[in-house]
């Protein structure tokens, strides 16, 4: 099971980016020149389920308050992560029965989260 700041969530994709840093130079005469100043931190991008009004709004409050939570996969700790956006897509459903401990119609988003390493 997956859990972000001990926020259960439900992974549909887990996407990871690498990167470096290379701004380019345009001279007014001659060719590009290209420098390298280091490389971003792990970026992941993760679509998941929520269910329940109470973690999505805990879920929400990650992405204003500065602070980086630990992302959980079944296999290991991923790591800790500030969550740097999210949005939530409320999916209009009968019932859910993935969370036993929540009443059957509790609301149940999408969530789209971006995460950068700590």
């Amino acid at each position: 099971m997956w859990s972000y700041g001990n926020i259960r969530i439900y992974a549909q994709t887990d996407v990871d980016a690498t990167s470096q840093i290379i701004p380019r130079i345009q001279p007014l005469s001659g060719p590009t020149i290209l420098q390298i100043f280091g490389n971003d931190s792990a970026i992941k991008s993760i679509t998941a389920i929520v269910v329940g009004s109470g973690d999505a709004s805990s879920l929400n409050s990650y992405a204003a308050d500065g602070t980086a939570y630990t992302l959980v996969s079944p296999e290991v700790t991923v790591g800790s992560f500030y969550l740097k956006s999210i949005s939530m897509a409320r999916q209009y459903s009968i019932s859910q029965t993935m969370r036993p401990d929540l009443a059957c119609d509790a609301e149940v988003y999408m969530a789209t989260m971006e995460l950068y390493g700590a």
